[in-house]
């Protein structure tokens, strides 16, 4: 499973550097699991080579950028992802809730 993370900045998606990426496992466990982390490189990209066929995932991505006007965490969450699949974008928007992933 891989991709590329973006954010949003005015009315562009741009590949974001050091986004935290996560693979959660959601089928064939009690609850959802996250079974690996990673973060993204300098071209935005992102890689799981764990990721087994036939089960089914959601991945999460989160970045947080403090500043002098406070923290802002951006986030986004894809569904329904089985492998393999090379073409999982994650589209991160500001969150107010912060990083929603499973613990």
């Amino acid at each position: 499973i891989a991709g590329i993370v973006r954010i949003v900045t005015g009315s562009d998606w741009v590949p974001q550097f050091r986004a935290q990426v996560y693979l959660v496992q959601v089928s064939g466990v009690p609850t959802p699991t996250v079974v690996d982390q990673t973060s993204s490189s300098v071209t935005g990209s992102y890689f799981f080579t764990n990721a087994i066929p036939g089960v089914n995932y959601s991945v999460y991505a989160c970045y947080t950028l403090s500043g002098a006007s406070g923290t802002v965490v951006y986030s986004a969450v894809r569904s329904g992802i089985n492998s393999p699949n090379l073409y999982v974008d994650m589209f991160m928007m500001e969150s107010p809730a912060g990083c929603l992933v499973p613990t």
